[in-house]
C-alpha cells in the first residue's frame, strides 16, 4: 500500500492551485480521517457523452454518447458554406457503451439511430443494465406519428445486448429499478391517456397491464420502500375550489397491485456517496510571472469539516458522475470520457508520505542547486556565488527551472572553491522543513538534518 501511495504522490504535484474561494487543494482530498488519491484518468470513450451511470457495485459505467463523423474537410467546408454533407444525418448515431473498471475495457452494447431518446438503469443485485429507447417513427400512411419504445437488456458477464421488449401505440413510456433487488417498473401511457405498466425482473418482462387497485404511475412522484420490494406512487389530487391532497399508494411491481397507504411519507433512497463536486475557478501558472484562471470542477466531501481539502478533478469538465462506493469518479473533458481511480488510506498515513515525498522533492533540489553552483564557478575561475550577489541570476543558466530556487536560502559567503578547507562540511544553503532542513554543501552533497524535535 505504502508504494502505491509513493507512486500517487510522485504523480501529483505537489506545488497546490489556489481556488478563488481561497481554498487550496491538489489531487489529494481530505475527509475526516481517510484521503483519497486521485489517480491519473483512463479513457473510457471518445465523442460527445450524454449521460453517465454506475452499476450498483461501482465496477460499470454506461455511457451514452453521440457520434457526428464530420471530417476536418467536412468541417472547414459545412462552416465556409453552411452546407452538411447530404447524408450527414444517416450518418449520425448514438451508441451506448460499458466500460469495466476492473478490466479496463470498454464494450459496445447498443448502437441506435440518431435522434433516439435513451433511458438507462442498472439492475440491483443482477447487476446487468437496461435501457429504453425512444425513436419517433413517421408513418408510411401520412398519419399520426407515434413514439416507437424499445427495452434492452445488457450483461456485462456474457457482452450480449438482448431486446426484450418492444411497445408501440403509446406516447409515452418511463422506466424505475429497485435500489436494491432485481426488481422494476415500468410504465406507458396511451394515446387516449390510459396507463398501464410493465414488471421487470432479471430474467424478463410481464406484459402491459392496467394497475389493478390505484392509479398508474404517470405523472406520479415515485419511491422504493426501504426493502426495495415495493414503490410508493404519490399524486397530487384536485379538490374543491382549488384544494388539493396526495394521495399515496404502495405498489407491488410483481403483481402490479397497488393499494391506498396510510403513509403519506415520500422517503426517497438515500445516497450512500461520502463525495460530491463543485465548479470552481482554479489559478494555474502559465509563466514565471503570469497565472490564468480555468474554470475547474472540484471534488468534495458532501458533509465538509473545518480540515477537509477539496480535490481537483479537471478543468473544462462538462459532466461528473462519482460512482456508489465513492472509488471511482467519471468525468466527460472535451469529447472524451475518463475515469479516475480514488484510492482511500487513513489520513495519518497520507500526512507521513506526503511529508516523505516532500522531503524527497527538497533534497533533489537542494542537490541541483549545489551542483548548478559547482558549474558556476568551474565557469568563473573557480569561483562561488556569494550569499550578497543575486544568486538567483547566477544560477538560472545552470537549472532546469526557477522553481528549484523555491524556498532555498543560500548562505555561503562566497570565495574560491579551492580556498575552502573542509568542502563536505561547509554548507552552501539549506531549505528549511518541519523537524529540520535539508543541507546543501560545497562539495555538492545534501542531507537531512534534524532539528531534534522529530
Amino acid at each position: 500500500m505504502r508504494v502505491v501511495i509513493a507512486l500517487a504522490l510522485s504523480l501529483t504535484s505537489l506545488g497546490v492551485p489556489s481556488l478563488v474561494a481561497g481554498q487550496t487543494t491538489s489531487s489529494t482530498l481530505l475527509v475526516g480521517d481517510k484521503a483519497y488519491l486521485l489517480l491519473p484518468p483512463r479513457f473510457v470513450s471518445q465523442a460527445s457523452a450524454a449521460q453517465l451511470k454506475w452499476s450498483p457495485d461501482g465496477r460499470q459505467l454506461a455511457v451514452v454518447r453521440m457520434h457526428m463523423p464530420l471530417k476536418a474537410s467536412e468541417m472547414r467546408s459545412a462552416m465556409m458554406t453552411g452546407k452538411t454533407p447530404a447524408d450527414f444525418e444517416s450518418r449520425q448515431r448514438v451508441f451506448v457503451d460499458v466500460y469495466d473498471a476492473e478490466s479496463e475495457q470498454t464494450k459496445q452494447a447498443l448502437e441506435l439511430p440518431f435522434q433516439t431518446g435513451v433511458e438507462m438503469a442498472w439492475m440491483a443485485e443482477s447487476n446487468q443494465l437496461f435501457v429504453l429507447t425512444t425513436r419517433h417513427v413517421e408513418p408510411k400512411d401520412g398519419g399520426l406519428a407515434l413514439p416507437a419504445h424499445e427495452l434492452h437488456r445488457f450483461d456485462p458477464r456474457s457482452g450480449r445486448t438482448a431486446r426484450i421488449g418492444a411497445f408501440q401505440s403509446y406516447v409515452g413510456a418511463g422506466m424505475s429499478l429497485s435500489p436494491t433487488r432485481s426488481l422494476g417498473l415500468i410504465w406507458l401511457v396511451g394515446r387516449d391517456g390510459t396507463e398501464e405498466a410493465i414488471a421487470v425482473t432479471a430474467t424478463g418482462v410481464s406484459q402491459p397491464a392496467k394497475i389493478a387497485g390505484g392509479p398508474g404511475p404517470y405523472g406520479a412522484y415515485l419511491a422504493w420502500n426501504a426493502d426495495g420490494l415495493r414503490v410508493k406512487m404519490g399524486r397530487r389530487t384536485e379538490g374543491p375550489e382549488g384544494a388539493g391532497k396526495w394521495l399515496i399508494h404502495e405498489l407491488d411491481p410483481t403483481t402490479l397491485t397497488a393499494t391506498l397507504s396510510t403513509d403519506t411519507r415520500m422517503a426517497f433512497q438515500e445516497d450512500g456517496r461520502t463525495l460530491t463536486w463543485s465548479q470552481a475557478a482554479t489559478e494555474v501558472r502559465v509563466s514565471a510571472k503570469e497565472q490564468e484562471k480555468l474554470p475547474a470542477t472540484v471534488l468534495t466531501p458532501v458533509q465538509p469539516g473545518d480540515n477537509d481539502k477539496a480535490a481537483v478533478l479537471d478543468a473544462f469538465v462538462e459532466q461528473v458522475e462519482v460512482s456508489p462506493d465513492s472509488k471511482r469518479v467519471a468525468y466527460t473533458h472535451h469529447g472524451m470520457t475518463l475515469v479516475r481511480e480514488l484510492v482511500e488510506v487513513p489520513r495519518a498515513m497520507y500526512e507521513q508520505m506526503r511529508e516523505a515525498a516532500r522531503r524527497t522533492a527538497a533534497l533533489s533540489n537542494a542537490k541541483q542547486v549545489a551542483l548548478a553552483a559547482i558549474m558556476f564557478s568551474a565557469d568563473n575561475n573557480d569561483r562561488l556565488p556569494s550569499n550578497k550577489e543575486d544568486v538567483q541570476k547566477l544560477l538560472m543558466p545552470y537549472l532546469r527551472n526557477q522553481s528549484i530556487l523555491d524556498g532555498f536560502v543560500y548562505t555561503f559567503a562566497g570565495g574560491f572553491i579551492n580556498d575552502v578547507a573542509n568542502p563536505s562540511e561547509t554548507e552552501l544553503g539549506f531549505i528549511s522543513m518541519p523537524g529540520g532542513r535539508i543541507v546543501a554543501y560545497v562539495d555538492g552533497h545534501v542531507k537531512w538534518v534534524s532539528d531534534g524535535r522529530e
